[in-house]
């Protein structure tokens, strides 16, 4: 729940494809970007983070 917040925005490709002047060749090419984006931003930055961080560290598994 507390990443949701970061793929808000792609229903907007919907918006976009009434004002597109081709949208049946624009708009797969949109999601496709969009997929890409998320991948690069999102998932390889916590893959990134996750590597980093030690598995053995305590602090990763103390809760509040």
């Amino acid at each position: 729940m507390i990443v949701g917040f970061s793929f808000q925005g792609t229903e907007l490709i919907g918006i976009a494809a009434g004002e597109s002047e081709n949208p049946e060749k624009n708009i797969p090419r949109a999601v496709r970007q969009v997929f890409w984006r998320i991948l690069l931003f999102y998932v390889f930055a916590i893959l990134i983070i996750s590597l980093i961080i030690p598995y053995t560290d305590r602090a990763c598994c103390v809760t509040t």
